[in-house]
């Protein structure tokens, strides 16, 4: 899934998404940034985690 013009993510890779600093944080431990107009479609696919 798109997450920012520069990042697409693996729905099973993501751990969580830290809501106050606009990025999710992957299993792998990396950072990646959400742009604010992909954020209600990422929330929504991932079930308010």
């Amino acid at each position: 899934m798109r997450v920012h013009r520069s990042h697409m993510v693996h729905l099973l890779k993501v751990n969580t998404f830290v809501r106050g600093e606009g990025y999710l944080l992957m299993k792998d431990g990396s950072k990646v940034p959400v742009a604010r107009s992909y954020r209600d479609d990422l929330l929504e696919r991932l079930g308010g985690l």
